[in-house]
């Protein structure tokens, strides 16, 4: 398998809500290979590669998996036109945990519409990369904003949490204060139907003296 494949293995772990048992060893106190019972003792050293440690110690992912929340499911599935299967998982905080899924053998391009995910075509939603740690900025209606889709290589999976906020403008200042919501409620088929809620009152500009 390549890098790609197992990333997409444990995004999908994730999403669906499967449960996690790995059998990686941690360490390797065999001076010769240990496959097929051939075990010679010896100084006993780190066994985990470079990729493994990317993938098994990904809290960010992990939180994904690790929610309370049910499993998600398929919600886009293969298009004609190139385009990578959506997957998709509310999550207790409110946010969607997203997946970006290109099963064929050549790169597509990947994306997401918030009337997928039971939102209004008005909702924004800050979006964070989980395999990358980068957050992707703030899109409206659709990810991405502005283009077809995001690069989605071979077997490879483009993960992603959507947070849904709404934007407060106080009459005094016209500055822009992010609000989080949360409250989402599911319809029977699993998806989000969007019922938001201002989880803190927004905090107005205080002149400086």
């Amino acid at each position: 398998m390549t890098a790609a494949e197992y990333k997409t293995e444990f995004s999908m772990w994730a999403i669906l809500a499967s449960p996690l048992v790995v059998t990686t060893p941690l360490l390797n106190c065999s001076s010769t290979d240990q496959i097929g019972g051939r075990f010679t003792p010896g100084t006993c050293v780190p066994s985990l590669t470079p990729l493994q440690k990317e993938i098994l110690l990904n809290a960010e992912v992990l939180a994904v998996n690790q929610d309370i929340t049910p499993a998600g499911r398929l919600i886009a599935a293969l298009a004609a036109d190139s385009a990578a299967m959506v997957y998709a998982r509310n999550l207790s905080d409110g946010s969607v945990a997203v997946a970006l899924y290109n099963p064929a053998d050549a790169a597509a391009t990947g994306s997401v519409e918030f009337a997928q995910l039971g939102w209004s075509t008005a909702t924004s939603a800050a979006v964070r990369n989980l395999w990358a740690h980068r957050s992707e900025g703030v899109a409206t209606g659709r990810y991405p904003a502005g283009r077809p889709g995001v690069a989605v290589g071979a077997h490879e999976t483009v993960l992603l949490r959507l947070t849904p906020y709404e934007e407060v403008f106080e009459a005094e200042t016209s500055e822009p204060h992010a609000r989080l919501a949360w409250g989402q409620t599911e319809s029977n088929d699993g998806l989000s139907q969007a019922r938001f809620k201002h989880a803190a009152p927004v905090r107005r500009h205080q002149p400086s003296d």
